[in-house]
């Protein structure tokens, strides 16, 4: 199954920073899902209270709006004070955030009250979630930039919008995982899946990376190119 991008990437009508950028979007298909589970984020000083059992009972587009505070965590992060806090009944939120990163403090773990127990000790859970803050802060910090052409960055902004997507599925899935009598399996089974979406959460996040590293450099050529037409027409009289 080939990406829309992976398309235009074959009769060349992708734009110059997508051409260089599609091999790299080799992960973005994973066909079946991995491992799950879901943070609920405050903005300033307000909690919202919820349990992995209120999660299921919300109507779809309230879960939409749930996952989408995740993926906006660019958002959140701005403003989010350092600590952490846990709630009885289930995980409501557990921080640590310095710089904006999300802490792997053991608390993480260890609250875990509604999980399997396999899920208890595995760091890779909070690992997964600390990929995701990253990639939304990553994303968050391209703001736009008149200097780029209209393809390039609308182009930047699908890949956002994809990649943002599949974390959302994959953090989706992980609540169905971690979460004891949502799905029939084993504790190996389990273990496995939370490993996969590891490697998936893992590859979106050097994805991510090495490609808004690309955008910057793009960035800081264009801006260099103008400064050099500026130059160049400040020393023939032109204005």
């Amino acid at each position: 199954m080939e990406s829309k991008i992976e398309c235009c990437a074959k009769t060349g009508k992708v734009p110059v920073l997508a051409a260089s950028l599609v091999k790299h979007w080799a992960f973005r298909v994973r066909a079946w899902v991995v491992v799950v589970m879901v943070v609920v984020f405050c903005f300033g000083s307000a909690v919202h209270a919820q349990t992995f059992g209120e999660f299921f009972n919300q109507k779809k587009t309230q879960k939409k709006y749930l996952l989408e505070q995740i993926a906006a965590l660019q958002l959140y992060l701005g403003y989010a004070k350092k600590g952490y806090q846990l709630v009885d009944g289930g995980l409501q939120t557990v921080r640590d955030i310095t710089g904006g990163e999300f802490s792997l403090h053991g608390a993480f773990i260890s609250s875990l009250k509604t999980v399997s127990p396999a899920v208890r000790k595995n760091v890779k859970v909070a690992e997964i979630l600390a990929y995701q803050i990253s990639i939304a802060r990553w994303f968050g910090e391209f703001k736009g930039n008149a200097l780029l052409s209209p393809d390039d960055q609308l182009y930047i902004l699908e890949v956002k919008a994809a990649v943002l997507a599949d974390c959302s599925r994959d953090l989706e899935s992980l609540l169905l995982v971690v979460t004891s009598g949502r799905l029939e399996m084993g504790e190996a089974e389990r273990t496995r899946r939370i490993d996969l979406l590891y490697e998936a959460m893992q590859d979106k996040a050097a994805f991510t990376a090495d490609f808004m590293g690309k955008v910057e450099r793009l960035i800081r050529n264009t801006e260099r190119d103008h400064l050099d037409i500026l130059d160049v027409r400040g020393a023939y009289g032109f204005e």
